[in-house]
């Protein structure tokens, strides 16, 4: 077997009813010439037998076992830490991708010299077979690791793992956070600050399932895992400002935003949507009410002096006018979903 381009990562939790398809779709991968690192957290329900029979029969793979459950974040650590090839690519089981997706990010990153890769991707509901784009479309080639950076702040790149190819050495300095949810983002926020290039790959390789029992879609809080995202992601901005002057006030305004759109709203919606009785719905619960007071007149007035009126508008009523705007808001999800919780993200 010729030396690896590219390590696969799968890190897997009670994912059985997935495994197959994802085994299937690994192997019609058209770049052989990788490393597989299975990740067995500590399933339950017959993943670890599917794993071992998988790595007994591809030479490729891997399989590093957890006797107890410690989260896909350090799941995902772990078989960092085994890692071998240049670059590294990280894939979920109940998800979808093209066959082509590593020789593409690869090829591009040998090509050009990228530290990160991204792809475009689409995302689906479970048990439906119509794909929407999933966030912004990617209008530009290449950027630089400032521009890199701010773009994820505005949303322009989406901070998950897997439409992202990462250059090995950025995990020198940097592993996943151990939250329940949102580690991706933290880590995606790291190693983009650490990228001396970043090429934009506008290309539909993966396709994100969104499944009823996802993390982000379950009944756990994830409060202090977004504000912890958020102070991450305040100090990657503290330390690239003072090298990069020309960037200075910029990342100080796309910092603003990234907190009140990606922070206080998404926590305060979610506050909404997944309060379990009426009166959860006037007012936010005590773990979403810092989310609720960390909203400033002085923040919304330099939001709309930017042009950003479609996050200082909603900011400004879940402030200010929080019952007025849960009944809006619940009105819109049972308007577009059909439902108020958790049939949607």
């Amino acid at each position: 077997m010729n030396r690896p381009r590219v390590s696969v990562v799968l890190a897997v939790h009670d994912g059985a009813p997935h495994l197959a398809a994802a085994r299937r779709q690994i192997e019609a991968l058209t770049d052989p010439d990788l490393q597989l690192l299975l990740v067995d957290d500590a399933s339950t329900d017959g993943s670890g037998a599917t794993l071992d029979d998988w790595a007994r029969e591809d030479p490729r793979a891997t399989l590093l076992r957890n006797p107890v459950r410690t989260g896909v974040a350090a799941a995902r650590n772990r078989a960092l830490e085994h890692a071998t090839a240049p670059y590294v690519w990280f894939t979920d089981c109940d998800d979808e991708w093209s066959p082509g997706i590593t020789a593409r990010l690869v090829d591009r990153a040998e090509r050009t010299g990228a530290d990160v890769v991204v792809c475009s991707a689409r995302t689906r509901r479970e048990g439906r077979a119509t794909t929407a784009p999933l966030g912004a479309l990617l209008d530009r080639p290449t950027t630089d690791p400032v521009d890199a950076f701010r773009r994820l702040l505005r949303g322009e790149i989406q901070g998950h793992l897997w439409n992202k190819l990462f250059r090995r050495e950025l995990f020198d300095d940097v592993r996943f956070p151990t939250t329940r949810a949102h580690s991706d983002l933290a880590g995606v926020a790291a190693l983009l600050a650490r990228s001396r290039r970043t090429e934009l790959l506008p290309e539909d390789l993966y396709t994100y399932v969104l499944h009823e029992g996802s993390i982000l879609n379950s009944r756990e809080t994830r409060t202090r895992d977004l504000l912890d995202v958020r102070d991450r992601v305040r100090a990657e901005v503290a330390a690239l400002r003072p090298a990069h002057p020309a960037h200075r006030s910029g990342l100080r305004d796309d910092l603003l935003l990234f907190e009140y759109r990606f922070v206080y709203l998404a926590l305060l919606n979610d506050a909404i949507r997944r309060g379990p009785a009426r009166g959860a719905r006037r007012h936010p619960t005590p773990d979403h009410a810092d989310a609720q007071r960390a909203i400033t007149l002085t923040g919304l007035l330099r939001l709309s002096w930017h042009g950003r009126l479609r996050t200082a508008a909603p900011a400004a009523a879940v402030r200010f006018a929080y019952p007025l705007y849960a009944s809006a808001y619940t009105a819109y999800r049972r308007r577009k979903w059909g439902t108020v919780g958790f049939g949607a993200r």
